[in-house]
């Protein structure tokens, strides 16, 4: 078969980074520093893209556990070996990105059901403010008057 190459990249954005990006069979993230928590704001791009990724584990056993099965995660002493594996074994290595690009799906579902729990204790929060035996329409005034004397009380 064909050698295996690596690049490690570092300081390339934009339209080069994608390029790199696409042109890879496997991607390792590194932590940017020792006791890091997971790298989310660089991984999940990837997993868009249906990379497979290895980290090493984080500092954060629980952020880990969700991003469990669509990040391989491995203890840094472990990571040439299993980046070998994913070269050798493209079945293991298509797993790994099908569960990769179905994972932003899945955040997206978790992530919804906690801003609809937000939302809906925001209502009953406003509702119980409401002054005794007003309406929601007049609710909005209610509100625009104490938004507007609480802006003034700010500004004096």
């Amino acid at each position: 078969g064909r050698a295996a190459s690596h690049q490690c990249v570092s300081g390339v954005f934009g339209r080069a980074l994608q390029c790199k990006i696409c042109k890879a069979a496997v991607i390792y993230s590194t932590h940017s520093r020792e006791g890091a928590v997971l790298e989310v704001h660089r991984i999940n791009p990837l997993l868009s893209l249906g990379k497979a990724i290895i980290s090493a584990k984080s500092s954060d056993p629980l952020l880990d556990s969700s991003y469990e099965g669509a990040v391989q995660f491995v203890t840094s002493e472990n990571i040439p070996r299993e980046i070998k594996r994913l070269l050798v074994n493209s079945t293991v290595r298509f797993e790994l990105e099908w569960k990769a690009v179905t994972m932003p799906e899945k955040l997206k579902a978790e992530a919804q059901q906690h801003m609809c729990h937000a939302l809906a204790s925001l209502a009953c929060i406003a509702r119980d403010a409401l002054p005794q035996g007003e309406s929601t329409r007049e609710f909005s005034s209610y509100f625009e008057r104490r938004m507007t004397a609480s802006s003034n009380s700010s500004n004096s």
